[in-house]
């Protein structure tokens, strides 16, 4: 069976509430017997309450017939006290056996009152036989499958029919026997199905029940998951926050302040020496001029940092290219840029840089790679980046970042789904690292 025809039949199961294994159909057995111990109690009280407070209605109802009335009197007090064993001294049995318990309480109450109508009636020409008619009905509370459920049935109503039968003395050859049968197969059919129906009910809710708890554990472990990425990634841009600035602090100081300083000595040694050698005075000119440079340079290569002109001034290609030439050849890697020379939306390009410049760094700070191949394409499916390297592959690289590559890889995927995006990392047949990013459909600009 193929993956399509497994899910298929999986989907069936589950819309009918068929169990999807051996372990889930013994525990949905289990689930029946816990439910007929908790409702077995239950219905023998309100039964014993029913019995109780119908019986003075005899009296009315059975007016004139002394002798039904002491046979009805006899059938309610066994009832009673054997409503009251169970709820009682059989209480702990009930509940460890409900379904052979349940079943033993409604068959021999059957039978015993089917015999005492029996010896109340006349015969099939009394309305009598016809009370024997709705004892299947106690077959419906019982939970069991549908062979179990005909066999317990079966002995239900044919013992209803022979108890009656003898107790009344009516041959079989009585010309009302057949549609007495007959009545009595029907009502045993027809409570067959209505328990069976309910069963299966029962059943599917179990199963749906099932597929639901599991669905909502796995998405409480995917919120967590979830959760627990993003606590990381925010406290991971915290701290690259706080590098950044004193990143920033320290190029301001060591590079940017210090020629800015020396260019005011510079300055000040020019004034000085404005009416001495010209010579001199062109040499600290020339000293002035550099410094100034050096400072223009440190400043340049700090916004470069921050964000690179090119970028917003040329697009994504540019950028990528850009992106080749200062970060990944200067580090002695082979760089690869293949892009299409289109324009997208700004939002698309700043992802998209961003996470070309974050799989780079993870590249040469863990990868030990030789060289990065960089692939943008855009068409009307949309955007797809792929970066590959050749290195020691995305598991031991997280081992080699003691963790940084992994809240990287966090901050990659939740800034592209924030776009709509999907992000994946596949190891290519040679070794390395691919990730692909893909953005839906939007129009070049």
């Amino acid at each position: 069976m193929n993956d399509r025809q497994a899910n298929i039949e999986q989907l069936r199961r589950v819309v009918y509430g068929s169990p999807t294994s051996r372990a889930m159909q013994a525990e949905f057995a289990v689930f029946c017997d816990d439910l007929m111990a908790w409702a077995a109690p239950r219905l023998i009280l309100f039964f014993l309450v029913v019995v109780i407070a119908w019986w003075p209605t005899d009296l009315f109802i059975y007016s004139g017939q002394p002798e039904a009335q002491r046979t009805i009197a006899i059938g309610r007090g066994i009832i009673v006290a054997q409503h009251l064993f169970w709820l009682t001294l059989g209480r702990r049995l009930l509940a460890r056996r409900p379904a052979l318990c349940g079943s033993f309480i409604a068959i021999s109450e059957a039978w015993m009152m089917s015999a005492l109508a029996g010896q109340m009636s006349g015969g099939l020409d009394s309305p009598w036989p016809h009370y024997t008619y709705i004892w299947p009905l106690a077959s419906v509370a019982l939970l069991r499958p549908l062979w179990d459920r005909c066999l317990r049935v079966l002995v239900l109503a044919g013992g209803c029919m022979a108890c009656f039968f003898v107790s009344s003395g009516t041959p079989l050859d009585h010309p009302h026997a057949a549609s007495t049968l007959s009545y009595m197969l029907f009502s045993a059919f027809f409570c067959t199905l209505v328990g069976h129906g309910a069963w299966l009910l029962l059943r599917k809710n179990f199963v749906q029940q099932k597929q639901i708890d599991a669905f909502n554990q796995r998405l409480e472990q995917r919120v967590l998951e979830q959760t627990r990425d993003l606590q990381v990634l925010s406290q991971r841009l915290e701290t690259l926050r706080e590098q950044e600035r004193a990143w920033m602090a320290r190029e301001m100081h060591d590079a940017l302040g210090q020629e800015l300083t020396g260019a005011r000595y510079a300055l000040d040694v020019v004034r000085k020496r404005l009416t001495g050698d010209a010579r001199r005075l062109d040499s600290a000119l020339a000293d002035v001029q550099q410094r100034v440079g050096m400072a223009h340079d440190s400043v340049r290569r700090i916004l470069q940092r921050l964000r690179p002109r090119v970028l917003d001034e040329l697009g994504l290609p540019a950028a990528l290219e850009w992106l080749a030439r200062d970060a990944i050849e200067p580090g002695g890697l082979k760089a690869t840029v293949r892009c299409a020379p289109v324009r997208l939306e700004p939002a698309y390009e700043t992802a998209l840089y961003r996470v070309s410049q974050e799989a780079v760094s993870n590249a040469l700070r863990h990868a030990e790679a030789e060289s990065i191949d960089i692939e943008l394409t855009v068409d009307d499916a949309g955007c797809r980046l792929a970066v590959t390297d050749d290195g020691i592959g995305l598991e031991a690289g997280r081992a080699a970042a003691t963790g940084e590559a992994g809240v990287g890889c966090i901050g990659i995927r939740e800034r592209i789904a924030a776009l709509g995006g999907r992000t994946r990392w596949e190891t290519p047949a040679g070794g390395g690292t691919r990730l692909i990013v893909e953005l839906p459909t939007e129009a070049p600009c």
